[in-house]
């Protein structure tokens, strides 16, 4: 199902619109009612992942947090403080 869900994402890729959205809903609704559920293993693994990309990526939010503070200090866009690094 999470196929056919990431197909349907990819071919409303120029616009989400609500047409999308429904048609996403109805698919998520269907798959659902069908009973059918990954396994815990896999929902375990699934975890392990987001916490190891969300660890991976602890650079780059404190990065963007402190460009955030850093621009608000000067009174700068984040976009200047880029341009200037």
């Amino acid at each position: 199902m999470a196929v056919e869900v990431e197909k349907e994402v990819k071919k409303s890729n120029e616009v989400f619109d609500s047409k999308a959205v429904s048609s996403l809903v109805n698919t998520l609704r269907q798959s659902f009612a069908s009973g059918k559920t990954r396994s815990y293993e896999w929902r375990v693994s699934l975890l392990k992942s987001v916490a190891k990309l969300v660890n991976d990526r602890k650079f780059v939010a404190n990065e963007l947090v402190f460009s955030l503070e850093f621009a608000v200090m000067l009174n700068m866009s984040v976009v200047d403080i880029y341009m200037f690094d």
